[in-house]
């Protein structure tokens, strides 16, 4: 088995395509595809809470600037874009449970 993951390694690094093809056409079992979508769905949770909030403080800093109202519009809209991330986790969360 040993000698066979290393003729598939060489054929990678040597560019010979039907074996790459072969990598990437292989049969994988279902636990395994519903691991690699629950794992798709938490790796994407820190960003979705990241970006929600980054442009939540990002509007705030903008309209207080824009409008002389510093810090009042900063801190209703990082709020806001807190509220936007759990709303978002919790989104995340129901889509993870209904898989």
């Amino acid at each position: 088995m040993q000698g066979k993951q290393i003729d598939i390694i060489q054929s990678i690094m040597l560019g010979n395509h039907n074996v790459i093809l072969q990598v990437f056409n292989m049969k994988i079992d279902e636990d395994s595809k519903k691991a690699i979508r629950h794992l798709a769905v938490i790796s994407s949770l820190g960003l979705a809470m990241g970006i929600s909030i980054a442009i939540g403080a990002l509007l705030g800093y903008y309209l207080d600037n824009r409008f002389g109202t510093r810090p009042w519009c900063l801190i209703i809209c990082l709020g806001l874009g807190i509220a936007a991330a759990f709303r978002n986790l919790y989104l995340l969360y129901k889509r993870a449970k209904d898989m």
